[in-house]
């Protein structure tokens, strides 16, 4: 997907009608905003909303990515495969909840695109970084 400035981010909890969720990517693409579905691997995303309603980012949890760094092989190739699956569906994957470089670059490594946490910066005020 595109980049784009401003990410709405959703949690799979509102994702209750496909057809409404692509209608509204629709929309929101024509003002150039993306979508992001939240949380993926903590809750109930479905693995075909990915397909009928397919986000611009998805969201991998905090509890995926915390210690990825060290995480036993199995643990990594199953990300990795969740990521590549994820790209060949057209969906650009954020881990989410990077705290250190070593998760960074493992993240880097599993193939991951995008990535937020405090490893980053911090939350701050929008005025900031104007």
């Amino acid at each position: 997907s595109a980049e784009v400035p401003i990410i709405l981010e959703v949690h799979e909890a509102a994702i209750t009608d496909p057809k409404e969720m692509r209608e509204l990517r629709a929309r929101l693409k024509e003002l150039n905003i993306g979508i992001a579905y939240d949380d993926f691997g903590a809750g109930q995303t479905r693995l075909t909303e990915l397909v009928e309603a397919p986000p611009d980012y998805l969201k991998f949890d905090i509890s995926l990515i915390r210690g990825i760094d060290s995480a036993p092989p199995e643990r990594q190739k199953m990300l990795a495969s969740l990521v590549n699956m994820v790209i060949d569906l057209g969906v650009n994957p954020l881990a989410e909840g990077v705290e250190t470089s070593a998760e960074a670059d493992a993240c880097r490594n599993l193939g991951f695109y995008t990535a937020q946490g405090f490893h980053f910066g911090r939350p701050a005020p929008v005025r900031q970084y104007q």
